[in-house]
C-alpha cells in the first residue's frame, strides 16, 4: 500500500477527489484556510493545488480507471516510475488538521520596522528589518558583514523575531 500522488485538472481537486472515492479509493486530498486580500472570511482551499493522493495497493487496485476519473489529469511521474508520497508526510499532515480535516497557517502581517528571522534560503537565521510591503513579498533591510544589504522576500521565508 503506498500514497501516489495525481495531478488534476485546475480547480478540480474537490471534484477528483469525489469521483476517485466513488469509485472506491481512498484519497486524501488535504485543505487549508487561508486569508485572502479584501475577504470577509477565511476561504478553504487545496493544501497542494492541482495534486491529491490516491492510497493504492499494486496487484489490487486497477490503476487504470484512475486516470479517466473526471477532474484527473494523470499520475505525476519520475520517468517510467509513479511518484509515491511515504505515509510518514501523510500520517504528518492529518495530524496537522483540526476536526474538520483542514490545515491552518496563520498569515503575518508585517510592517515597517517590524524586526523578522529569515526562516529559509541562503540568508537563513539572519535577522532583518522590514522596509516596505510589496504584494505579496516583504522588503527587508539586514546587514551582511560590513554593510547593509536589501533584499526582497515572500512572507513563507520569514517569521516574527518572537517565533
Amino acid at each position: 500500500m503506498a500514497w501516489y500522488c495525481i495531478q488534476t485538472q485546475a480547480r478540480s481537486e474537490a471534484k477528483a477527489a469525489h469521483n476517485l472515492r466513488q469509485q472506491g479509493y481512498e484519497v486524501y486530498d488535504p485543505r487549508v484556510k487561508v486569508d485572502r486580500r479584501r475577504a470577509v472570511a477565511k476561504e478553504v482551499e487545496p493544501l497542494f493545488p492541482n495534486y491529491i493522493f490516491p492510497n493504492l495497493v499494486v496487484g489490487r487496485d486497477d490503476f487504470h480507471p484512475i486516470i479517466r476519473t473526471p477532474g484527473v489529469v494523470s499520475f505525476v511521474r519520475f520517468g517510467l516510475w509513479l511518484a509515491t508520497v511515504p505515509d510518514s508526510i501523510i500520517l504528518d499532515l492529518k495530524r496537522h488538521e483540526n476536526e474538520q480535516g483542514i490545515h491552518s497557517i496563520p498569515k503575518h502581517d508585517y510592517a515597517p520596522g517590524d524586526a523578522i528571522k529569515i526562516r529559509s534560503g541562503v540568508f537563513q537565521g539572519y535577522e532583518a528589518i522590514v522596509q516596505a510591503k510589496k504584494h505579496d513579498r516583504i522588503i527587508v533591510f539586514f546587514d551582511l558583514a560590513t554593510q547593509e544589504a536589501r533584499l526582497e522576500l515572500e512572507y513563507k521565508d520569514v517569521e516574527p523575531m518572537s517565533a
